[in-house]
């Protein structure tokens, strides 16, 4: 059996907007003439506004100098694409994207970058406030 996951969310007018829509599409071409069932499930929470400030405004900016201690200059969109690599909350699932994790994946995602980052960066990345 064939499975695709897309992660989305409605506007003020009711409107669907898929955040994963370049995946979906290439699912569906790599699929032509099947049936599939769409099934609509509201999730029970998202990322809060204070994860995302804290992984953007503190998590990244760290590993990204770090990594230009060791030679490596990224950009700090590379630096995040690098973090998504060490954290089974998106090596291990279909999850591509810190868009489509939960609170509780997004937290697990960032003690994953943390504890990485103290390991192999040999940092320390202060706690969220």
């Amino acid at each position: 059996m064939v499975k695709h996951q897309s992660i989305g969310e409605t506007n003020s007018n009711g409107e669907f907007r898929i955040f994963n829509k370049n995946e979906f599409d290439a699912f569906c071409k790599n699929n032509p003439n099947k049936r599939f069932v769409i099934k609509l499930e509201q999730t029970s929470t998202d990322k809060t506004s204070n994860q995302l400030k804290y992984y953007w405004g503190v998590i990244v900016p760290r590993c990204q100098e770090q990594f230009e201690y060791y030679g490596s200059k990224y950009s700090r969109q590379e630096t995040h694409e690098q973090l998504k690599t060490v954290s089974p909350e998106l090596t291990n699932s279909e999850t591509t994207s810190i868009k489509e994790l939960s609170v509780t994946q997004m937290k697990n995602y960032i003690d994953d970058v943390i504890r990485w980052a103290a390991e192999n960066l040999e940092i320390e990345i202060p706690e969220a406030k």
